[in-house]
């Protein structure tokens, strides 16, 4: 039991610090690619610059891409705590209570200088609990499938 209360105080937490980073008026995002260029340079010039094309909407879209792995840690954090004390359907309730503090996080943004609501953050913040929910899913398949197989 008090791995469960770890782990709601670890949730807990991680909310706290998403309401705080959205508290701010505006988050600090690196916007130096150097790094990746150098990388994409590098297999162009070997020849398997098509490995780094996934790499593109990373560089081109951020902002967005940190909304979906910040949220895909609070969808996994969600997933356990719901499993510790609602055990049935944890993936649909970590899917609507991120949902629901996402959206009162782009609302709440509206009140904070310099910051806006947006319907494609929102976005980005369920696409991170949806792949959350599918990776947390394939764990528990997978963990089921060895311990299935080593009997």
């Amino acid at each position: 039991m008090l791995g469960g209360r770890v782990i709601i105080l670890v949730t807990i937490s991680y909310a706290a610090f998403i309401f705080y980073s959205s508290s701010l008026p505006s988050v600090p995002i690196p916007s130096d690619h150097g790094l990746i260029y150098k990388i994409f340079s590098f297999m162009k010039g070997i020849g398997l610059e098509f490995l780094a094309y996934p790499f593109y909407p990373v560089m081109r879209y951020t902002d967005k891409f940190f909304h979906l792995l910040l949220y895909m840690g609070f969808g996994i954090l969600l997933n356990a705590s719901f499993r510790q004390y609602y055990q049935r359907q944890p993936a649909a309730c970590s899917l609507i209570a991120g949902t629901l503090y996402g959206i009162s996080d782009e609302i709440h943004q509206i009140f904070v200088p310099g910051r806006t609501a947006s319907f494609l953050d929102l976005s980005a913040d369920i696409a991170g609990l949806v792949f959350a929910q599918i990776i947390v899913s394939l764990y528990f398949m997978l963990m089921k499938f060895r311990k299935s197989s080593s009997q």
